[in-house]
């Protein structure tokens, strides 16, 4: 079973799937008129098959699989990863500019003796 990214919501969904489980796209319908381009697995649009850069972002599509052959393992592995920091990074920004306000407004607070 290989999964692909639905091009109506972004879930990931096995290629085998009727439909998407959380939209309700028609999966069979796409699979039979795009299943040989590539999806690139940065921007997820679809490429002509033997295309080698994407003709949306630029990305190299030499990793880059065909709708049915569904997405690699380690690219789902760093799809999570790429979500987890885009999450992660807001909160430790905030929280550093948090410290540094505070440091400014009550310096006493900080005094290291």
């Amino acid at each position: 079973m290989a999964l692909f990214k639905c091009p109506e919501c972004g879930e990931l969904i096995s290629t085998e799937s009727i439909s998407c489980p959380k939209c309700g796209y028609n999966v069979n319908a796409y699979m039979e008129n795009n299943g040989d381009k590539l999806q690139c697995n940065h921007c997820w649009k679809l490429n002509e098959s033997g295309t080698k850069f994407c003709s949306h972002c630029g990305n190299n599509l030499q990793y880059s699989h065909s709708v049915k052959d569904g997405l690699p393992s380690d690219d789902l592995k760093q799809a999570k990863i790429d979500e987890h920091e885009r999450k992660t990074l807001p909160i430790i920004l905030a929280i550093i500019i948090i410290v540094l306000l505070l440091m400014c407004i009550l310096p006493q607070v900080f005094i290291i003796v």
